[in-house]
């Protein structure tokens, strides 16, 4: 757990009510491990997650029924853990569900719905929302690059366990941070000048997720782009990688 967003008292509580738990067999096991790192909190618990090799077949599949969604003129809107289906444990067939939010390119909307972390800057700019919450702004027009910077946000999601951010907006650290690194990048990165939360990934990777995840929705490239980078490593060695 990132020491940046997380409080020793807070690590402790969890661990030991997890260690607490761990005995059934339901529930994810854990060692009587714990130790801290220079900007982590630490605990062992038995692997469970998703490997990179499943992570990159996902990512495939969704890009491709993002680009089929986008080639008809749509937009999902509402790209998130929960609406993707995997068939099987090793993410061979995996299919993305639920269209209740999905509009045509360009229309003009003035409610905005859906969950926040996965909302790019140009539907958190104009207000604080609270998740579920409709909220009145200028009409805004729905592009791909809405699902492009969702999409972005699962990957990375997906890959590490938690959320790169709670919201889009200059209020949250975290994403400006982000935000930051990516206005001033520089070619090779600098680990230290990467934000603490994105360090765990390589450079081509970071490469990746700045182009889906630029600030400025003009500058994002489509979803389908995303296929020059499988081939890479998006993990670094130390961090599990797989």
């Amino acid at each position: 757990m990132p020491k940046a967003s997380t409080k020793l008292q807070g690590f402790l509580r969890e661990y030991c009510i997890s260690l607490h738990l761990s005995c059934h067999p339901c529930i994810v096991g854990l060692f009587g491990i714990a130790f801290q790192s220079k900007e982590h909190y630490c605990f062992a618990q038995e692997l469970v997650g998703i490997p990179e090799s499943s992570v990159k077949r996902c990512v495939l599949q969704i890009s491709s029924a993002l680009e089929f969604i986008h080639s008809h003129g749509l937009v999902h809107r509402d790209v998130k853990p929960e609406n993707i289906l995997l068939l099987d444990s090793q993410c061979c067939q995996v299919k993305l569900a639920d269209f209740g939010l999905a509009q045509k390119r360009g229309t003009l909307i003035r409610f905005i719905t859906g969950t926040l972390p996965y909302m790019a800057p140009e539907l958190c700019n104009v207000a604080l929302l609270d998740n579920q919450k409709e909220v009145t702004m200028p009409p805004l027009s729905v592009e791909p690059s809405l699902d492009t910077w969702a999409f972005a946000v699962v990957i990375f999601c997906i890959l590490t366990g938690y959320f790169p951010w709670e919201h889009c907006m200059d209020s949250d650290s975290f994403y400006q941070e982000f935000a930051d690194w990516c206005m001033i990048k520089k070619k090779p990165f600098i680990e230290e000048e990467i934000p603490p939360l994105w360090r765990r990934f390589t450079p081509e990777a970071m490469e990746m997720f700045s182009k889906l995840l630029a600030p400025d929705a003009s500058q994002r490239i489509a979803v389908g782009e995303v296929r020059v980078f499988v081939e890479k490593d998006w993990l670094k060695k130390d961090h599990g990688n797989k």
